[in-house]
């Protein structure tokens, strides 16, 4: 009797962790208990209703042959390492049948991470997934690290992968991290797709940044969709990127390339925590939409620059060699206008060798419609030194908007000052507050009455002479062109 009840108290004392497998039979040893800590545990409402595995891919294996189906959850419980992709498959793809999968936490502080020349976390035409990395999927904290530690350019080389026509997805509060060299990929990528695209997924309140510091990703997000079956509807909101821009060649925080259409791009932050030192002369660019069949997309609401989130603290950016700043670019579509929104871009001391330009919005082609409901703030609308930018050597050029291509776009309600413009030789940078190329196209720019801008030529812009200038004002350079095409208008608003 007394070793009964030693007996039954030392199963209450058990960790959590201790599970009991009935074997099956009646007799003596029909249950195996596993002194194994349950890593990643699933629930699900059809076929097997529980499990426990030590991987996600694991897991997700189980649910690709059929194991689990229904409503699933998998709650992760301790750090994974992963050794190979965690794929989950399409419901109705194989003996998949699930209609929602959830993932979360349970404690703060765990990671899923690799070091893999593939995606970490592969979303193979799965739908209704939801990674949520705060605790319990309470939506107040990102406790869950995905990391994918390889710095291979090996094609599909990514943290989180969306590919198949995976949808209806969201990646959550969680802190996701990568250093893919993969041209073509990001620490999230959306790739190809196989019949319709890969379409509303969101990527929200993420802290998105490098694996390892010495190895910057190519890109923190890219999408590069299929002809006739664009990645749609997709969104990146809330969320911030930092620690992400190379310092060796070209670079992009969001890319949006090719056969995408209708993306939302919102309410993120762009910064470095820590002055950047170019190793050569290359581009950064923060946001750019390189879409020009797609259309109807959404830039808004985004803070570029800073060392902290809504451009805290300053970016800085040292003069060792010669490169190129875009903030916001597109490259769009002319069917239904796409939109560029109360961005703030603000907080950066940009230094160069030589002569390379500073681009605040560029938009190279397309129906664009730039602070027609909330104004873009460039600099600041107040004081100097939001945005300086130096040349060491040679006739730089600084441009708060610039027009470049053919399309319809409609300027209006932006503020572009603040910016201290100066260059260390005896040459002079040029400033051009709005820039209008000599493209073809219908371009409308409305001021306010007391402080409708000069008309100059192209040929003449506003020249600014060393050792510094300060520029608090908005000017428009532009090329003659007829006024059917092109209009200042004062703003009756």
């Amino acid at each position: 009797m007394k070793n009964l009840f030693l007996f039954i108290i030392f199963l209450a004392i058990l960790p959590l962790s201790l599970k009991a497998q009935y074997l099956g039979g009646n007799g003596r040893g029909d249950f195996m208990f596993d002194y194994a800590q349950s890593i990643i545990e699933v629930t699900a409402t059809s076929g097997n209703p529980a499990g426990s595995y030590s991987t996600l891919k694991e897991a997700f294996d189980r649910i690709n042959d059929g194991t689990h189906k229904g409503a699933i959850t998998i709650t992760v419980n301790a750090s994974t390492t992963e050794t190979a992709s965690a794929s989950l498959n399409a419901s109705g793809s194989g003996s998949a049948s699930f209609t929602s999968v959830t993932i979360y936490p349970t404690v703060t502080g765990l990671s899923i991470s690799g070091t893999l020349a593939a995606p970490l976390i592969d979303l193979n035409g799965a739908d209704h997934v939801t990674i949520n990395g705060s605790v319990n999927g309470a939506n107040s904290g990102k406790d869950l690290t995905i990391t994918n530690l390889s710095s291979a350019s090996t094609a599909g080389t990514a943290t989180i992968r969306f590919i198949n026509d995976a949808s209806n997805n969201t990646v959550k509060y969680c802190q996701v991290k990568g250093c893919s060299q993969d041209p073509a990929g990001g620490v999230i990528s959306f790739s190809t797709a196989a019949t319709s695209g890969n379409d509303a997924n969101t990527i929200d309140h993420n802290d998105i940044t490098t694996a390892v510091a010495s190895v910057r990703p190519v890109n923190a997000v890219y999408s590069l969709g299929t002809a006739g079956k664009e990645n749609s509807g997709d969104i990146i909101s809330n969320n911030n990127f930092f620690d992400v821009l190379k310092r060796i060649s070209a670079t992009t925080g969001i890319n949006i390339d090719n056969n995408n259409t209708g993306w939302t791009i919102s309410g993120n932050s762009l910064y470095e925590t820590a002055t950047i030192n170019p190793t050569v002369s290359y581009t950064f660019t923060f946001i750019q939409v390189n879409s020009p069949t797609g259309n109807n997309f959404t830039v808004s609401g985004n803070y570029i620059g800073g060392s902290s989130p809504a451009c805290g603290g300053t970016f800085t950016k040292a003069n060792s060699f010669d490169n190129t700043f875009y903030g916001i670019t597109l490259n769009v579509g002319t069917s239904v206008a796409s939109n560029v929104q109360g961005n703030t871009i603000s907080a950066i001391s940009w230094t160069n060798a030589t002569t390379a330009g500073w681009y605040g919005i560029t938009v190279s082609a397309g129906f664009v419609n730039i602070g027609t409901t909330t104004g873009n703030t460039i600099g600041a609308s107040t004081g100097t030194g939001s945005i300086v930018v130096t040349n060491a050597t040679g006739d730089g050029s600084v441009y708060g908007i610039s027009l470049l291509g053919t399309g319809t776009v409609d300027v209006e309600n932006n503020t572009i000052g603040a910016m201290t413009v100066a260059n260390a030789s005896t040459l002079a940078t040029n400033f051009y507050g709005i820039y209008r190329s000599a493209a073809s196209g219908t371009t409308t720019i409305k001021t306010t009455p007391s402080a409708a801008p000069p008309r100059q030529a192209a040929s003449t812009p506003v020249r600014l002479q060393p050792p510094v200038c300060r520029v608090c004002m908005e000017y428009i350079v532009m090329p003659e062109q007829p006024r059917s095409r092109f209009q200042v208008i004062p703003s009756r608003r």
